[in-house]
Protein backbone atom coordinates (compact mmCIF):
# COMPACT_ATOMS: atom_id res chain seq x y z
CA UNK A 1 0.00 0.00 0.00
CA UNK A 2 1.41 3.36 -1.03
CA UNK A 3 1.21 6.31 1.30
CA UNK A 4 0.43 9.68 -0.17
CA UNK A 5 2.42 12.60 1.06
CA UNK A 6 0.49 15.75 1.59
CA UNK A 7 2.05 18.76 -0.04
CA UNK A 8 2.56 21.73 2.21
CA UNK A 9 4.11 24.85 0.78
CA UNK A 10 7.01 25.72 3.13
CA UNK A 11 7.08 29.29 1.80
CA UNK A 12 3.38 30.00 2.38
CA UNK A 13 2.59 32.52 5.06
CA UNK A 14 0.96 31.15 8.19
CA UNK A 15 -2.83 31.37 8.26
CA UNK A 16 -4.07 34.42 10.12
CA UNK A 17 -7.57 34.44 11.52
CA UNK A 18 -9.72 36.97 9.72
CA UNK A 19 -12.38 39.24 11.07
CA UNK A 20 -15.67 39.09 9.16
CA UNK A 21 -17.71 42.28 8.85
CA UNK A 22 -20.69 43.67 6.98
CA UNK A 23 -20.34 46.55 4.53
CA UNK A 24 -24.00 47.53 5.01
CA UNK A 25 -24.51 47.51 8.78
CA UNK A 26 -22.60 47.19 12.05
CA UNK A 27 -22.49 43.35 12.06
CA UNK A 28 -19.02 41.91 12.65
CA UNK A 29 -17.37 38.88 14.16
CA UNK A 30 -13.71 38.80 15.19
CA UNK A 31 -11.43 35.97 16.31
CA UNK A 32 -11.82 37.37 19.83
CA UNK A 33 -15.61 36.99 19.58
CA UNK A 34 -15.42 33.53 17.99
CA UNK A 35 -12.08 31.68 17.82
CA UNK A 36 -13.23 29.20 15.15
CA UNK A 37 -12.65 30.46 11.60
CA UNK A 38 -15.22 27.93 10.36
CA UNK A 39 -17.90 29.27 12.72
CA UNK A 40 -17.09 32.89 11.79
CA UNK A 41 -17.44 32.01 8.10
CA UNK A 42 -20.73 30.20 8.70
CA UNK A 43 -22.11 33.16 10.69
CA UNK A 44 -21.04 35.55 7.91
CA UNK A 45 -22.80 33.43 5.30
CA UNK A 46 -25.92 33.28 7.48
CA UNK A 47 -25.88 37.07 7.87
CA UNK A 48 -25.63 37.49 4.09
CA UNK A 49 -28.45 35.01 3.41
CA UNK A 50 -30.74 36.61 6.01
CA UNK A 51 -30.09 40.24 5.02
CA UNK A 52 -28.63 40.26 1.51
CA UNK A 53 -25.78 42.40 2.90
CA UNK A 54 -22.22 42.22 1.61
CA UNK A 55 -19.63 40.56 3.87
CA UNK A 56 -15.89 41.20 3.73
CA UNK A 57 -12.87 39.97 5.69
CA UNK A 58 -9.96 41.78 7.28
CA UNK A 59 -6.82 40.70 9.08
CA UNK A 60 -7.40 43.56 11.52
CA UNK A 61 -9.15 43.46 14.86
CA UNK A 62 -11.75 46.10 13.97
CA UNK A 63 -13.65 46.59 10.71
CA UNK A 64 -12.18 49.20 8.38
CA UNK A 65 -14.11 52.47 8.42
CA UNK A 66 -15.66 53.77 5.23
CA UNK A 67 -15.48 57.57 5.06
CA UNK A 68 -18.76 59.27 5.91
CA UNK A 69 -19.12 61.15 2.64
CA UNK A 70 -21.84 61.04 -0.04
CA UNK A 71 -21.45 58.19 -2.55
CA UNK A 72 -21.25 60.74 -5.37
CA UNK A 73 -17.99 62.10 -3.95
CA UNK A 74 -16.37 58.66 -3.92
CA UNK A 75 -17.59 57.90 -7.44
CA UNK A 76 -16.43 61.29 -8.74
CA UNK A 77 -12.97 60.66 -7.27
CA UNK A 78 -12.75 57.28 -9.00
CA UNK A 79 -13.71 58.52 -12.46
CA UNK A 80 -10.94 59.69 -14.79
CA UNK A 81 -10.73 63.45 -15.14
CA UNK A 82 -10.64 65.33 -18.40
CA UNK A 83 -7.20 66.64 -19.31
CA UNK A 84 -8.35 70.26 -18.84
CA UNK A 85 -9.29 69.75 -15.15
Amino acid sequence: MKHRKSFRNPVAAPHRAAMKYCLNCDWSLSPTDEPSDRVRSREAIDHHVETGHTIDSSDGVVPPRIPDVPDEVLVRDLLPRASGD
